[in-house]
Parts: structure tokens; C-alpha cells; sequence
């Protein structure tokens, strides 16, 4: 029999295991999904050939052509495609009912979600090898831009989940190899709900092979083609899966140098033309990190999870010339953190406990004008746990209603102490926190609704949380949205969030800390200055009022080409939100005028850049964006639905044990390898796209409104751009492959500069276009057979960023740059080159 066709009639039976899987998965439990009808055998002879419906991977018809190959192949194997054929092909895949009837059935796929809202974007294990990422970490910063979320408080990145569950902490698996990932699914920010997370987050399932162990080493070196930094790193990584245990350890480390002023050739105020050299643009830095996890299965199917991550961070800056030399700062930071986490089944209920504790100690030393040094220093201790219960509650007509329920509490103990001079301040901030969250889903047209033909699929979402503070009262949180999915092909969601929000501990209470020499543009003189700088926590902060709502579609218009549309539209509406202290313009000054210091002549000396909250903050925008993949060559009719494993050529023991992947063996050379070769090649595109329709604030009471996209700013960076585009075009084949990365912002400006200065009118914003590339190669499969040698499992990569070496630059009205607008303090490093080496064992 032909080999590739003996492998097609193991595809036709995982075809129809997984599409049964899917359809338990939309239904929310394991469920009947195809009954092929039992015949005597006289009536099976009559009727070999009777036609039965085959479905792909998507739950949709196959194309009649692959229909026919996979019947013919099957025929040659079983002799028909009939229950009994499919059976003994792939028993694991069907079972018979009481009336005699094949009933296939499946099961939610290894490491789903609990969610019948679909994902974005799913990428297998080729997909993932393509995008030239090999950690978790780096494959999170390819697909950023998918990532980003409208509805969340801060820029943090999305909820990380670990085969369908949470994990202790995100650095508990940041360095997982992407070798050892079958698959990664993209969700919107309303699956949080069913984690017990707020939906201001998207979220990323990592789904591990269940097999897997391997031992990695690496080295890395940067550097900027201007010169001054570089950049060195080494790494170390243990992996072992074997079922539901892992272990894995990672350490790292890193050394930078610095970059001064001096180096970049940077304008100095009149009379300091000399402080470049004594002043850094980028600090010296060392970074020590050791990371190790381990789970088990414990008694009783429950999961158990410890991990443990340590990290030491010292910098080193210079920050002017004093007195008696140049000013130093230090800072030397460490981290320590365990964590814990267990998992069981109780009923239909899945439960999960976290609970952790982490310590982090801060010190910064300065330099002062009295040839002595001022200190900062702060303390932060965090004991943490929360249990979380999801599942489905009971059944309605159109299904399950899954419904989720967490509670927690943590306990933070803040304290910090500075000492400036001969002055020494004191804080200690004990904030307890208790938090009950509970959300439902409720469908109100499933799959089994006899009008779901015609209007799809329809659920509704209420979700609450109440938060107590010790220092702060409560704190509430009331949602609700929807999701509707009309078409397989199209999906819709809503959502309206009311929330309360306060300020952290460290914008209350972090020590206090002075920086003198500070470059400071000033808009009321039209000068830059160099001033002393206050930073650490606000005592006097108060909780914010926020309202978002939020529509989102996500559309796959072609059931035969990977081609996708997303479509976000928000609103956000904040009381009182609280904001780091804005830059120094007329508008900023006669809101907060104790924040400033002039002397006798109007000139700026010291400015109080400690966090402030303003009257109202509203922003609207527009975030839409598309993806598309395909492979470089065609590929055989055969092989298009196949769930093939990372590597091009593998052995095919798996089949057997797991009909829902297809593994294949080919000789290298042959037709066959080629196809393969072909099914593993990539071409990606993508773009993305935020327009931005609103954003202003209102500092205070009886002050007006600041637009922000139309010459008022909060920050140096001008304002915000209208729109901001990120394109990424992705090649592989062979083992090799490039990313290249291209984003551009539009034009920004700041109006109101006084007529008395050289700048009169407005300081424009020329936003550059950065282009970034990464070209990595498997040299293995580069080096064929023995000219491999010691390169054998090991990868080199040479990534450019910001190839075009461009800057923001920065002009007024008569075509100058103020000091501190300089491209280099925006960008110190400009184009530069890193090289990386890693190696499997």
C-alpha cells in the first residue's frame, strides 16, 4: 500500500475524533457529535460505498476531492469506509450505544480553556518554530501586537495560562523552549472572567507536548553600531515533561555597560559644556536570575506546583558633576519569591489554589553636594492566596451555564526610609486585602437551539467583584457583556465594566528621592534647566471611578485560507485618575502650583514629579488589525489537515496512541519529505492598526480640558499620535527564516511655548519609522548528516533593531532643538546589532 496513503486513512478517523472534539468543546461537555448508523452485514455488502460526510479540523466539509482520496485510502486498508472500518482503524475514537448505533465521540482537546467564546488566533508548532522565538517570553514579544489590550489599567502583559490552567506566576514559565509547546491559543480579554482575573487582559493558553526533555545552553552579545554599551548574556535551561510532571530550572545572566551623554555628542547648557562626560543616558547594570519549578501529580489526581525564583539587580549612573567629582547613583535591587499552586476535579468543579510569598528590597545611594550620600530605601513583603472554583453550575435549554467564583486575600507590608542631608523621612504602609469575584456565563441560543441555524450562537456574561483595603475601604467592580457568534466564521463580543480603582503601595509610599541636574524643559520660561528632581510616593492619592465599554469582532472570511480580522472599539471614562506628574507647561503649573520652585527671576530649580491624580481622564479609539499564513509551496491534497509535530521528519509511534495528532515518516529526499518540508514552510503577514478618536483630560476643578491629539501633553513625548501602525512579514523554510518588524506613529506637537522664546508656537514631533529584523537559523538542518558535528540541535540568530539608526526628532518654530529634546535622550542606543548562540543537549 502507498505509505503516504496508509498514513491518510489514520487522518480520515482523527478527523473525526477531533471534529467531535470541537463540537464538545462548543457544547461544553462530552457530548454525542456523530452517529453513523449500524447495519446488518448483508446490508453492508449491498451498500459498501454509502456516503458518509467527512469534516475537517474546523467542523466544516472537507473539499470533495480530499473526501474522495481519504475514502479511497481507507477502502484500501479496511475494504469500505464504514463504522467498523473507522473503528478498526481508530478504536480509542468511537464506542457503540445500547441500540447498536457507532456513536463517535471525543473530548475536549489536552489543555483547553474553559470558555465557549473562540480564540483569536491559534498557532501550532510549526507556526510557532516559524516565528523564530524560543522561549515563551520571545514569543509573547512577536505576537505584542495581538496582545495589547484597550481595557486594562496599565500597558502589563496578558493572563498566561499553562495547558489550560493558571500558574503560580508568568516567570514561573517565561523561559519554557517553544520546542517543547504542541500549541498556543490567543483569547480576548473576557476569558479572564473565567480565571478569576478582571477582563482587562487578553489571555495565551500554552499547551506543552506531554513528552518532552531537553537541556539548553546559550550566549548572547550586543552592541550599538554608534558605540558605548554592550551587551552580554549567558543562559542556562532544564526541561523535562513527562505527562501531567514538569520540572524545569533556568538561570541567567547579564552585564551591561553604559552610555554617557559624552558619547552621543550631546548640547550642554552655557557654562556646563563639560557634564556629558558625567552624566549617563543609559545606567551600567548586572543581572543575576535563578528560576526553578516543579509539578507533580499528588493524590488523587490533584496537582501540585512549587516554585521558587530568585533575582539581584545593581545599576550604576552618573547623574552630573558636584563639588567634589561626579555624582554616582547605585541601586541594587533583589527579589526573592516562592509560590505554590494545587489543582484538582471536586464534581463538575475544577479548583485551583495559589498562594505565594515575595520580598523585594530596594537600596539607592546618590551622592550629595556635602561629599556625603543620600539614601533610599524601601521594603516590600507580600504573602498571597486565593482559590478559585469553575465550572459547569447546571444546564439550560441552550446549555451549560459555566459560572467561576475566586476568593483571596493578600498581605502587603510596605516600608521605606530616606535620608537627604541631615533630613530623614519614614513610611510604613500595612495594606490588607480580601477579594470575592464571581462570573457566569449564561447561553441563551446553543447549538442544540433549534433557531441557532439562523442567528448562530448567543450567551451573556454578568460579571462582580468586591475588594476590601485596609487603607482605602471597598473597592467595586460590576460587569456585563455578550458574545455572539452569527456564523462559524464571524464572532462578536461586548462588554460594559464599572470599576473602582487604587493607588499601589509604592505611588503612596516609596521613599522619597532627589536627583539633581536634571534636564527639564520649561514651557512657562521656554528654557531647559537643570533642576533637583523629586520622586517617591504620595500620601494624599485617592481611588479612581472607571467606566470601559468595549465591542470586538473577529472574522475568518475563507474556510481554505488562514486569513483573519480583528476589530476593537473602547470607551474609557475615569474620575479621578491618578497619573504620573506631566511635564512643565502653563496649563500644569496653574493646576499645581506647589509643585514648582523658581528663584528670583522666574527660573525653574526644582520641580515635585511625584504622582497626582487629575479631575477626568476619557479616551476612544479604534484597534483593528490582520493575519495571514500560508505555506511557501503546495502542498498535497492529503496533507492539508494533518496536526503534524515541530519537526519536518518524525517517527510515527505516536499515531497510534493519538488519533487527534498525525505524526509522519518519511526518507529524507524523497516526495514525500518534500511535501512535508512544504507543509512546514511559512509565509506570515501581518498588520496592525490604533486609531485613536479621543484622548484629553481635565487636570482639575475649573480648569479646561487639555486634547492631548491636538498640542497639549502630559509628557516629552508630545502629545499622543493619532494613529500608530505595526506591520510584521515573517519567511521559513528549511530550517531558516527571517522577521522583519516595521513601526511608525504619526506626527506629534506642544503648543504654547511663550513669544518670548526662540521656540515660539510649538515644539513638533517628527516620528521616525523603525525597522527591526531577526534572521535565525536551525544549523543542523542547515549542515546536513556528519557536517553538523557539534552544531547539531543548536540555533543561530543575528537580530537588527531600528535598522535605518532613526530617532525622534524635535523642532520649533524656527527649526531648533531644545537641550533635552536631543534624539539621543529618546533613543540612546539607536541602531544596534545582537547575536545569539543556543545549543540543545
Amino acid at each position: 500500500m502507498d505509505t503516504r496513503f496508509g498514513w491518510v486513512a489514520v487522518v480520515a478517523a482523527a478527523l473525526l475524533a477531533t471534529n467531535a472534539a470541537a463540537q464538545v468543546g462548543s457544547e461544553r461537555g462530552v457530548e454525542p457529535s456523530s452517529r453513523l448508523p449500524s447495519k446488518s452485514a448483508d446490508s453492508r455488502k449491498e451498500d459498501k460505498a454509502a456516503p458518509t460526510l467527512i469534516e475537517g479540523l474546523d467542523g466544516q466539509a472537507i473539499p470533495p476531492e480530499i473526501q474522495r482520496e481519504l475514502e479511497e485510502a481507507i477502502k484500501k486498508q479496511a475494504g469500505a469506509l464504514t463504522p467498523e472500518a473507522i473503528e478498526k482503524i481508530a478504536p480509542e475514537a468511537v464506542k457503540r450505544s445500547s441500540a447498536g448505533d457507532i456513536i463517535v465521540t471525543g473530548q475536549r482537546p489536552r489543555g483547553s480553556v474553559l470558555s465557549d467564546i473562540r480564540p483569536e488566533r491559534t498557532l501550532n508548532a510549526v507556526d510557532i518554530r516559524a516565528s523564530g522565538a524560543t522561549t515563551v517570553a520571545e514569543l509573547l514579544n512577536v505576537l505584542r501586537s495581538q496582545l495589547d489590550s484597550d481595557r486594562g489599567r496599565s500597558s502589563g502583559g496578558p493572563v498566561v495560562l499553562l495547558n489550560g490552567k493558571r500558574v503560580t506566576n508568568f516567570l514561573e514559565i517565561a523561559r519554557l523552549p517553544t520546542e517543547a509547546i504542541e500549541r498556543t491559543e490567543v483569547f480576548p480579554e473576557d476569558v479572564a472572567l473565567s480565571y478569576g482575573f478582571s477582563a482587562g487582559q487578553k489571555v495565551v493558553n500554552i499547551v506543552t507536548y506531554d513528552n518532552f526533555k531537553t537541556q539548553i545552553g546559550g550566549l548572547s552579545f550586543g552592541a550599538p553600531t554608534d558605540g558605548g554599551r554592550s551587551i552580554v548574556g549567558l543562559t542556562t535551561d532544564f526541561l523535562r515533561i513527562r505527562g501531567d510532571t514538569r520540572v524545569n530550572i533556568d538561570g541567567s545572566y547579564e552585564r551591561s555597560g553604559n552610555v554617557l551623554e559624552s558619547e552621543r555628542k550631546l548640547d550642554q547648557l552655557p557654562g556646563a559644556q563639560n557634564q556629558g562626560q558625567f552624566r549617563t543616558l543609559l545606567p551600567k547594570n548586572e543581572r543575576y536570575t535563578l528560576n526553578g519549578a516543579v509539578s507533580r501529580p499528588l493524590i488523587n489526581d490533584v496537582l501540585f506546583t512549587l516554585n521558587g525564583r530568585f533575582t539581584a539587580l545593581s545599576d550604576e549612573a552618573l547623574v552630573g558633576l558636584g563639588r567634589s567629582g561626579a555624582i554616582s547613583r547605585n541601586v541594587n535591587t533583589h527579589t526573592a519569591r516562592v509560590a505554590t499552586s494545587l489543582s484538582g476535579l471536586a464534581g463538575k468543579w475544577l479548583w485551583t489554589f495559589t498562594g505565594g510569598y515575595s520580598f523585594d528590597r530596594t537600596k539607592t545611594l546618590t551622592d550629595n553636594q556635602l561629599a556625603g550620600r543620600d539614601e533610599g530605601r524601601f521594603k516590600n513583603e507580600t504573602l498571597s492566596a486565593d482559590l478559585l472554583l469553575n465550572g459547569a453550575a447546571f444546564d439550560l435549554p441552550a446549555g451549560p451555564v459555566i459560572a467561576s467564583i475566586r476568593s483571596g486575600f493578600e498581605l502587603r507590608d510596605f516600608s521605606s526610609r530616606s535620608a537627604i542631608g541631615g533630613t530623614v523621612q519614614q513610611s510604613r504602609i500595612d495594606r490588607d486585602q480580601a477579594n470575592v469575584q464571581a462570573s457566569v456565563d449564561l447561553p441563551i441560543i446553543g447549538a442544540r437551539s433549534e433557531i441557532s441555524s439562523a442567528l448562530g450562537q448567543f450567551s451573556v456574561n454578568l460579571n462582580a467583584e468586591v475588594t476590601s483595603l485596609s487603607d482605602f475601604g471597598r473597592l467595586n467592580l460590576f460587569g456585563y457583556g455578550f458574545n455572539w457568534a452569527p456564523v462559524n466564521s464571524l464572532s462578536i463580543l461586548g462588554s460594559v465594566v464599572n470599576e473602582d480603582g487604587a493607588p499601589t503601595v509604592e505611588q503612596l509610599g516609596a521613599p522619597v528621592v532627589i536627583t539633581p541636574n536634571a534636564n527639564i524643559f520649561d514651557f512657562v520660561q521656554g528654557e531647559t534647566v537643570d533642576v533637583a528632581r523629586v520622586t517617591g510616593g504620595n500620601a494624599q492619592l485617592r481611588k479612581d471611578d472607571r467606566r470601559v465599554i468595549s465591542i470586538a469582532a473577529f472574522v475568518a472570511p475563507f474556510s481554505k485560507v488562514d486569513l483573519k480580522f480583528r476589530l476593537n472599539y473602547s470607551d474609557i471614562r475615569t474620575d479621578d485618575p491618578i497619573f504620573a506628574f506631566p511635564i512643565a507647561t502653563q496649563a500644569v503649573q496653574a493646576a499645581f502650583p506647589g509643585r514648582f520652585q523658581r528663584d528670583s527671576n522666574g527660573r525653574l530649580v526644582r520641580i515635585d514629579n511625584r504622582a497626582v491624580n487629575f479631575k477626568s481622564a476619557n479616551q476612544r479609539q479604534i484597534r483593528w488589525g490582520v493575519d495571514f499564513t500560508r505555506t511557501l509551496d503546495k502542498v498535497p491534497p492529503w496533507l492539508r489537515s494533518a496536526k503534524i509535530t515541530g519537526a519536518p521528519i518524525v517517527s510515527a509511534s505516536a499515531a497510534a496512541s493519538r488519533p487527534d495528532r498525525v505524526t509522519i515518516k518519511a526518507e529524507p529526499g524523497s516526495a514525500l519529505a518534500k511535501s512535508v518540508e512544504s507543509l512546514t514552510s511559512r509565509l506570515t503577514f501581518g498588520l496592525s492598526h490604533v486609531w485613536r478618536l479621543e484622548d484629553s483630560v481635565v487636570l482639575q476643578d475649573g480648569t479646561a480640558e487639555l486634547n492631548l491629539l491636538r498640542g497639549d501633553a502630559l509628557d516629552q513625548r508630545g502629545g499622543r499620535s493619532r494613529h500608530e501602525i505595526e506591520f510584521q512579514a515573517g519567511v521559513f523554510k528549511r530550517g531558516a527564516g527571517a522577521r522583519l518588524t516595521a513601526r511608525w506613529q504619526s506626527k506629534t506637537f506642544i503648543q504654547g511655548l511663550p513669544p518670548a522664546s526662540s521656540g515660539a508656537g510649538a515644539l513638533r514631533f517628527s516620528q521616525p519609522l523603525i525597522l527591526n529584523i531577526n534572521l535565525f537559523a536551525n544549523l543542523d538542518e542547515r549542515l546536513k548528516g556528519s557536517a553538523a558535528g557539534f552544531f547539531k540541535a543548536s540555533r543561530l540568530s543575528v537580530s537588527l533593531s531600528n535598522i535605518l539608526n532613526n530617532r525622534l526628532k524635535v523642532r520649533d518654530e524656527a527649526g531648533l532643538t531644545p537641550l533635552n529634546y536631543q534624539s539621543a535622550f529618546f533613543d540612546p542606543l539607536g541602531r544596534s546589532v545582537n547575536v545569539a548562540f543556543r545549543q540543545r543537549f
